[in-house]
């Protein structure tokens, strides 16, 4: 693969689908990619690749363990350097290698370590400070940015955007609900 990425050669690969009930299936999708560059976070390995034939912004993210057949093919692509794959910039938009919308979250934070959100999402600034409360405003992909939200607990309350509020209170709401 890493081959493949620095020639950049197109990648045919098989992977296996995701069921609607989140288990593996014995099926699998075919794609020829144009690979990127190659991750590992949350205990995986993972490939970021653009999709042949499609007008993404961003790359798609496959775990290289559900991979079941790769071939590089002799077909080449060519990356514009300027719109290069940046590994270090895309982590900071990133959490628990899950993608959605790039959004503009804007947060209250009230839990003990500041430092430790900051750390967590590296292109967070705090916007504003106040008695222990503190604004926090990242630009992150909604689904991990959610899951990593939701795991504060009260120390969280998301602010902004209003869709994505609303989207986190009704997780909340649905959680209530199982421990009714």
């Amino acid at each position: 693969m890493s081959n493949a990425i620095k020639e950049q050669k197109i990648l045919s690969i098989d992977y296996l689908k995701m069921g609607t009930d989140g288990k593996l299936l014995d099926e699998v999708s075919k794609r020829n990619v144009y690979p990127q560059g190659l991750l590992f976070s949350e205990y995986y390995f993972y490939l970021i690749a653009f999709i042949e034939g499609t007008s993404y912004e961003y790359p798609t993210i496959y775990r290289v363990d559900r991979i079941k057949d790769l071939v590089i093919t002799d077909k080449k692509y060519k990356v514009d350097y300027s719109k290069r794959f940046k590994d270090g910039e895309y982590r900071k938009l990133i959490q628990f290698m899950q993608t959605g919308e790039l959004e503009k979250i804007k947060f209250k934070f009230t839990g003990r370590s500041i430092e430790a959100v900051l750390d967590r999402l590296p292109n967070a600034k705090v916007v504003k400070e106040r008695h222990g409360e503190y604004i926090v405003e990242t630009n992150m992909f909604g689904k991990g940015i959610k899951m990593w939200l939701l795991s504060q607990g009260d120390s969280v309350e998301v602010l902004e955007p209003d869709k994505f509020r609303k989207e986190i209170m009704e997780t909340i709401e649905n959680m209530r609900r199982v421990y009714t």
